[in-house]
């Protein structure tokens, strides 16, 4: 991408503070959770969600050039999900949050001292999994009746963090079937809906 397309389009920066509102006010709520470790989950993934939106308004499209950039931003699915585990299948926690620290750990030592391109083969399946927990588990609780029918818009902000991570993971190793442009002018949107969508599906349980 060249230089002149680097920077945010103002449309793609009102989406981003919009989102960066949404994150703080998510993070304030700590997800409407009464669990401590499903609280302190949902706090750090909504707060680097905002952060994340504070850096990407700052640096814009280069941001995602970054090694630590891509391995903070790989804390967004996997704490919301851990915050959704801890939530409702307790037994699971510290399994889940295993996971969680080795990805995160396996993600940033291959993305900063080996190749990035091999950091997409560990990025792609965390995502995956994280995003697959988020995506299902509302459609379970609700199915279950334990979860009114607003949670499932946490469902469709599942499926958008998960297609952001992979499209990012392709793009990273050459395989992205839409061009490097195309996706990075996307990512904006994306990140504002999947916000919106967790703080509409979040809040549906007050």
């Amino acid at each position: 991408m060249n230089a002149s397309n680097k920077k945010l389009s103002a449309i793609n920066k009102l989406l981003l503070f919009l989102m960066v509102g949404l994150a703080a006010y998510e993070v304030i709520l700590g997800g409407n959770s009464r669990q401590i470790i499903a609280t302190w989950a949902y706090t750090v993934g909504f707060g680097v969600l905002l952060i994340s939106g504070l850096i990407l308004i700052l640096l814009g499209y280069d941001t995602f050039q970054r090694p630590l950039i891509v391995t903070i931003a790989t804390i967004i699915p996997l704490a919301i999900s851990m915050g959704l585990v801890a939530d409702f299948f307790p037994a699971w926690t510290y399994f889940y949050l295993a996971f969680a620290i080795i990805g995160l750990f396996l993600v940033g030592v291959t993305r900063m001292k080996v190749n990035p391109r091999s950091a997409s083969f560990f990025l792609a399946p965390i995502h995956g999994i994280s995003g697959l927990v988020i995506f299902f588990t509302p459609i379970l609780l609700s199915l279950q009746k334990v979860a009114p029918p607003g949670f499932l818009w946490i469902t469709l902000g599942g499926a958008l963090i998960g297609l952001g991570g992979l499209l990012l993971s392709f793009l990273r190793v050459g395989k992205a079937f839409i061009s490097q442009q195309t996706i990075l002018s996307l990512l904006p949107a994306l990140l504002f809906f999947t916000t919106f969508f967790f703080v509409l599906g979040f809040n549906s349980i007050r």
